[in-house]
């Protein structure tokens, strides 16, 4: 894979990362209807829980590619790695206030 591809992927998958990963959280969010039945929402679980961890893959993913491209496209490679990491340390420093 050239290194630019690699750059411009790892700038695609952290907004795919970010949006997953925010579908995966919030679809939890709210009480359900009781008339719903368990099987329904263990399923809705499941996939909140399969959107969350892509979420979690793509972010790694980016951070990996954006190292593996850093020497041809350091500031593609920089947008990636601070798309990654800032939104996360201002969610954490926000959750633990």
């Amino acid at each position: 894979m050239k290194l630019t591809h690699a750059a411009n992927l790892s700038l695609a998958l952290v907004v795919v990362g970010w949006l997953s990963g925010a579908y995966g959280v919030l679809s939890n969010f709210g009480d359900p209807d009781p008339r719903i039945p368990p099987w329904v929402l263990e399923r809705d679980r499941h996939i909140s829980a399969a959107f969350v961890f892509g979420g979690i893959i793509c972010l790694l993913s980016a951070i990996w590619l954006s190292g593996y491209s850093f020497a041809l496209a350091k500031r593609r490679a920089s947008l990636a790695l601070i798309g990654c990491l800032v939104p996360f340390i201002v969610l954490f420093a926000y959750a633990f206030r």
